[in-house]
């Protein structure tokens, strides 16, 4: 697992892999002073989103039946990606995120579909997250 970045304050911690499509790698809150995980660790040796903690579903969340988007009259033929037929979760967690900002305690990830070739959606997008965790 490559983690890129790791925010915390004194009752959170959060773990990224932008790499990997954008990961969140692990989520814990502190305690009794001790880390506790609330969000699924990623494995050490992850490389892949499926496997992460958690990823974003961007442009679309959930699936797409066949992979046929219709939208104002017209017909889009996405890629299928599932084993059960169906185009999911977005196109996002195929690509690497870029760290556009980052501290202790904040991070912002952002992902440009025009900089990269063969993304599984016909028009372009930005998408961008960021977290603080609350004190």
């Amino acid at each position: 697992m490559v983690e890129t970045v790791v925010i915390e304050n004194d009752r959170w911690r959060v773990g990224f892999a932008s790499a990997v499509g954008g990961s969140v790698t692990r989520g814990q809150v502190k305690v009794d002073a001790h880390w506790q995980d609330f969000l699924r660790p990623a494995p050490a040796d992850a490389a892949v989103p499926k496997v992460m903690a958690s990823y974003p579903l961007v442009p679309w969340s959930n699936r797409i039946r066949d992979g046929l988007l219709r939208f104002a009259g017209r017909r889009y033929q996405l890629r299928v990606n599932w084993p059960d037929g169906t185009a999911i979760h977005g196109a996002g967690w195929d690509y690497p995120w870029t760290v556009a900002e980052h501290s202790s305690d904040r991070v912002v990830l952002t992902f440009t579909s025009h900089d990269v070739f063969g993304v599984n959606w016909p028009w372009s997008f930005t998408a961008r997250f960021g977290l603080r965790p609350r004190r």
